[in-house]
């Protein structure tokens, strides 16, 4: 794939390095980012250095993670040394350390650390134009630089002579092109004589044999059947990325958090926007509803009164920010995982806990230690009774909340290049687990026995989300082909594909009752899908 910015990013900011992906591709910059890019089959190292190779541009996503990642400084040194132009694109507030010192602190940065991201993004996409030929010019744009190096040479054009047409040889050259006309269609079959009607016409026979019974148009494809028009609702729009999504456990209203910092309440109905929740300081990647639909908690810890919109109470980590949040069944527990640390140098660094919150009273009540690379996404189990983590360390960890003990270690990679699980969800009977990652598949494990039930391959790209309908017969995934799928769990089957939206899919959410299918987009849309009469499709 031809492009020309090259992306280097720890696992841990790919959330980040995505939303820097989106909106230079949408201004017309052609990007290259793993995994995304990385053909099946291919050697990862190889390709790395190809596409850093042919890119004019390397955006290095810079943060705590980063400046520890082995595989960003050799992305850093390759691209140097082939004389790329770096820009380190600074979302913590570190500076860089051992090797990557030497090789970017003499190079200008570009800070993003003040919210929102998508303003220091702007700057970005200025910054790379500048350094960039003008948008499809491609080689067209070289060509002067490369005649500019020749020797300049003033030279006088040759005279032109006026142009005086040949008489005969226009009638000639007319006469050919209606000769060509005249044979094309009467091979295409236009002047072809119909001495009985077109149905009972036959290609190949003078006598036209008995009528055989009339054979029905072929239909869809049974494993995958494109959603007809009628299956989407209706169209939601917000100023920004819209990273998550929830129904409210009555089903009337839908939050939905944006890479503005805003949340916004909607009426799940009409379409109608009820509520705008201001105040964060940085993007909502999470949201939840809790089980009595009275409080809604938000990225950083935030915990709101959905009937008045006020915020009730934030929870507060001595040392850093709270991230992906989930409630237990009863509301009493509120898991969620902490997103960096402050050092005693004022910089961040990755946290690989996860903590459980009395929401009530805001008391920390447990803090479960045991990912090694952070924690990306959280679900309880409907009794309750467990929760599952899912990580870029190539593990699922499932606990049990209430003792605070690991129960099993589920090996998300099971063989595969698999870096990071994005999104996890269990089954509504508790016995399945869902988990999207960034190999391109969904894995479904028995929670039990932690055994490998089935791999769910063609979900597109990166799968982003997972969500059960409440019957369990459907799993729903977005993913970064801009679809959304939706399987039967229990035979792997894809019969049906969602597609309306512009750009990725980051959040999936089936109403309580089932009958509609929510999902959020980078392309700034909340839509609404029909999906009552889903489970026809698989007969």
């Amino acid at each position: 794939m031809a492009h020309d910015v090259f992306i280097s990013y720890s696992a841990t900011d790919q959330r980040a390095a995505n939303a820097v992906c989106h909106r230079l591709e949408a201004a017309g910059i052609r990007c290259w980012i793993a995994p995304r890019d990385v053909g099946f089959g291919k050697d990862w190292g190889l390709s790395i250095v190809e596409a850093i190779g042919e890119a004019k541009l390397v955006v290095v996503i810079f943060s705590a993670a980063a400046n520890a990642s082995r595989h960003v400084l050799d992305e850093v040194g390759t691209a140097l040394d082939a004389g790329a132009t770096v820009i380190p694109f600074r979302i913590e507030d570190i500076r860089p350390t051992g090797a990557l010192r030497l090789h970017l602190n003499r190079l200008h940065w570009l800070d993003a650390l003040s919210p929102p991201l998508d303003q220091h993004i702007d700057r970005l996409i200025e910054s790379a134009k500048r350094n960039l030929p003008a948008a499809g010019e491609g080689e067209e744009a070289q060509r002067p630089v490369q005649l500019s190096q020749e020797p300049r040479q003033q030279k006088q054009p040759p005279e032109r002579k006026p142009f005086r047409p040949n008489p005969a040889l226009a009638a000639v050259v007319f006469a050919a092109v209606i000769l060509a006309v005249a044979l094309a269609l009467t091979l295409a079959g236009k002047f072809r004589i119909r001495t009985t009607p077109p149905d009972q016409q036959t290609a190949t026979k003078v006598e036209a044999p008995a009528q055989p019974a009339p054979v029905p148009p072929p239909g869809p494809n049974p494993k995958s059947r494109a959603a007809p028009a009628s299956a989407l609702l209706r169209t939601l729009y917000a100023e920004q990325f819209i990273y998550s999504i929830a129904f409210s456990p009555d089903g009337q209203m839908l939050a939905s958090g944006s890479g503005n910092q805003i949340i916004k309440l909607w009426d799940s109905a009409s379409g109608q926007l009820l509520k705008t929740l201001a105040g964060h300081g940085a993007g909502i990647y999470s949201v939840a509803f809790s089980p009595d639909g009275r409080i809604l908690a938000s990225d950083g810890g935030d915990l709101w009164d959905v009937a008045s919109g006020q915020l009730v109470r934030t929870l507060t980590e001595p040392n850093g920010w709270i991230g992906s949040v989930a409630f237990s069944r009863d509301g009493r527990t509120l898991a969620a995982k902490e997103t960096y640390k402050s050092t005693p140098l004022n910089n961040r660094c990755c946290i690989k806990t996860i903590n459980l919150w009395d929401p009530e009273s805001g008391q920390l009540l447990r803090t479960l230690p045991g990912h090694s690379n952070g924690v990306s996404s959280l679900a309880f189990s409907p009794d309750g009774r467990t929760l599952a983590s899912g990580s870029p360390d190539n593990a699922i960890a499932v606990w049990d909340p209430k003792s605070g003990q690991l129960l099993r270690t589920l090996n998300a990679s099971n063989g595969s290049s698999l870096k990071s699980t994005y999104s996890v969800a269990f089954s509504p009977d508790g016995r399945t687990l869902a988990a999207g990652s960034d190999d391109k598949t969904i894995k479904l494990w028995d929670v039990s026995s932690g055994q490998l039930l089935r791999t769910l391959a063609g979900g597109g790209d990166i799968i982003y989300s997972v969500a059960f309908s409440p019957d369990g017969r459907t799993l729903a995934s977005g993913s970064d082909d801009k679809t959304i799928k939706l399987w039967d769990p229990v035979s792997g089957q894809l019969f049906r594909t969602l597609a309306d939206h512009g750009e990725v899919i980051y959040a999936v959410a089936f109403s309580p009752d089932g009958r509609t299918l929510a999902s959020g987009s980078g392309d700034n849309t909340i839509k609404l899908w029909d999906v009552a009469n889903a489970n026809e499709a698989r007969k």
